[in-house]
């Protein structure tokens, strides 16, 4: 599981802050990513238990697979 900070997240996409945030709630209300709090930083990572969680997870099946079979 990867969990990313905020200004993680801007540095990696060269979004704003602002425009990162927005996204990220938008995702949360969605369900789709999760968040956990330590003092003052937030830790944002993939809801496993989510459809996107579930479709992460059907691929880095057939990944495997795919690397056994060949």
């Amino acid at each position: 599981m990867s969990i990313r900070l905020v200004g993680e997240i801007t540095e990696q996409t060269h979004l704003s802050r602002p425009a990162v945030s927005h996204h990220l709630k938008v995702l949360r209300d969605a369900g789709v990513i999760l968040m956990r709090k330590e003092g003052t930083k937030n830790f944002y990572y993939i809801n496993v238990s989510s459809e996107l969680g579930l479709l992460k997870e059907l691929v880095l099946d057939i990944d495997k697979f795919m690397q056994n079979f060949y």
